[in-house]
């Protein structure tokens, strides 16, 4: 193993000037390899290897290149947190101190921040703002609101995150992008799992006839075996909507338990409405007269012995 690779262990093939002359090697092997064998990302830090940068380089270099007082954050950290739907934005933040400088060099940009972190969170050798912070300042960065409610209700969903700590950041990072934020965090707040659950459920409380929904309750059959929890729930007649994505479902293996899951609750006497985020975008008033008319049919059967619990304040609650 060279000196360089010994330099770059753990740090995804990246090193920087400073740590290969701290390991001994001389200013002219170092400006040799620099010129005809690595590559140069950032004044003094340099990818070893040949290939795309990938996340984890280009946070390792912006990382190198600010040096220990920075602290990685925005979309690249909540992305290392393992929010897989946020959008990366093409830039690495790098967060100082009040008295470092702003600025933006290559694929970095360097805020000054008044919020300290003294216990930096660690993604092997990347130094990282807390999940909450990184996702509250990856919503304000999101393209769209739909984007950023995607990036919300995963980080709640999968506890990367808490909802309060996610609203206690957007409020203390200012105003710039707190609109779009709030607006992710309110459709968290609703309970729904998934942008298009979201829509629905807000199209069809204004739905005459339709009583109080809830969302993503847990469920269990007459005999107490566990079932799966349904995207909305009619309680008074035991009434299940099931939104199936093509983005989660899609493979054979998903799709195979989504089927066997609508099969289930049929067997337990739920009635069963499937729709999918298409028909939702494009055929709203379809969905809702296929919902009300699935709702008029389950009312005139008796109920089945199901019982249904929502999940609580930032999971499920009544809608409507």
């Amino acid at each position: 193993m060279t000196l360089e690779q010994e330099v770059a262990t753990g740090q995804w093939g990246i090193v920087s000037r400073a740590q290969l002359s701290a390991a001994g090697m001389s200013p002219e092997a170092i400006r040799w390899r620099a010129a005809r064998q690595w590559r140069s990302l950032l004044p003094g830090v340099y990818a070893i290897e040949p290939g795309r940068l990938g996340v984890h380089q280009a946070a390792m270099a912006a990382q190198l290149y600010v040096g220990p007082s920075g602290l990685l954050g925005g979309s690249s950290a909540a992305r290392l947190h393992g929010v897989e739907s946020v959008r990366l934005t093409g830039l690495i933040d790098v967060v100082v101190p009040m008295n470092g400088r702003t600025r933006t060099i290559g694929h970095v940009r360097i805020p000054r921040t008044r919020f300290s972190e003294p216990v930096p969170h660690h993604h092997g050798s990347l130094r990282l703002m807390s999940p909450a912070r990184a996702v509250a300042e990856a919503l304000r960065r999101m393209p769209t609101d739909e984007v950023a409610a995607e990036v919300a209700i995963e980080a709640v969903q999968r506890r990367i995150a808490a909802l309060d700590d996610l609203r206690h950041w957007t409020s203390l990072l200012g105003r710039a992008g707190s609109a779009r934020a709030e607006r992710a965090l309110s459709v968290v707040a609703s309970g729904a799992w998934s942008v298009p659950e979201h829509r629905l459920a807000h199209a069809v409380t204004g739905v005459k006839g339709l009583p109080g929904l809830w969302l993503n309750p847990t469920l269990k059959d007459e005999h107490g075996a566990q079932l799966i929890s349904p995207d909305l729930w009619f309680d008074e007649v035991a009434l299940a909507v099931m939104v199936h994505s093509r983005r989660y479902h899609s493979t054979g293996d998903q799709w195979d338990a989504t089927v066997t899951s609508d099969a289930e609750l049929s067997a337990a006497g739920v009635v069963v409405v499937g729709v999918t985020p298409h028909q939702i975008s494009r055929a709203m008033p379809e969905v809702l007269a296929r919902i009300a008319r699935a709702y008029a049919a389950a009312s005139r059967r008796p109920r089945p012995g199901v019982k249904a619990v929502p999940r609580g304040r930032d999971g499920v609650r009544l809608v409507g």
